[in-house]
């Protein structure tokens, strides 16, 4: 029942919709060029899937629920995460973790920022100790500190 109410509320601006297998979440695709996915119960917003040009047209779970599709009137589909494993969350977020570092170090090397520069690019050498590029750009940031 609240399944139902949940989706009756979209139906004003969604042109396709879809329940995950197991019931509890509900995608929806829409006219604004995004796809949504929602909490089937409490009809609370989870993600707004952007990246269409065009209308998105519909939308699907894969079987095991983890997966969805859309497809747009731009002429793409995407797949998109619509539930992670707690190894690809862990995956995720390392590589999150890992571009922030990188763009932190690039950044505080562009502003001379030595000492930024060394903390972030030791960062990123725990991770990969015998990365040849990380290590010439820790110790340029080190040479710099010594010349401070």
């Amino acid at each position: 029942m609240a399944f139902r109410a949940a989706r009756s509320s979209f139906r004003c601006w969604s042109i396709w919709e879809s329940a995950s297998p197991d019931g509890r979440r509900l995608a929806t695709a829409s006219w604004d060029q995004t796809g949504r996915l929602w909490d089937a119960e409490s009809g609370k917003p989870l993600a707004v899937l952007q990246g269409h040009t065009g209308q998105v047209v519909s939308v699907c779970f894969s079987p095991d629920g983890r997966r969805l599709a859309t497809a747009s009137g731009d002429g793409t589909a995407r797949l998109w995460i619509a539930q992670e494993s707690p190894e690809e969350e862990a995956k995720r977020l390392a590589l999150q973790h890992h571009l922030w570092h990188e763009q932190q170090a690039a950044d505080a090397e562009k502003a001379g920022q030595w000492f930024a520069a060394r903390f972030h690019l030791n960062q990123l050498l725990k991770d990969d100790p015998n990365n040849a590029g990380l290590l010439r750009r820790r110790d340029a940031a080190e040479a710099h500190l010594k010349r401070q």
